[in-house]
């Protein structure tokens, strides 16, 4: 349910069709599983897996607003 939930969040806010659902859920769950949680003391599920953190970098923008110029 969780998932479900930002994944319709950010089309929402993208203002994207429901056809692009597939990215919106992998995004979320890519983001759920890089930000801490207060259960694992305040590390991230994919910090506890791998040696490496995720870092800024790797986000990306969905549907962003963009003008020709």
């Amino acid at each position: 349910m969780h998932i479900v939930e930002i994944g319709l969040a950010l089309l929402t806010y993208a203002s994207l069709p429901l056809s692009y659902w597939e990215y919106a859920f992998t995004t979320a769950v890519f983001l759920i599983n890089g930000l801490p949680s207060s259960s694992l003391d305040q590390l991230s599920p994919h910090s506890l897996l791998f040696v490496f953190n995720l870092t800024i970098l790797s986000l990306r923008s969905l549907g962003v607003l963009v003008f020709p110029y």
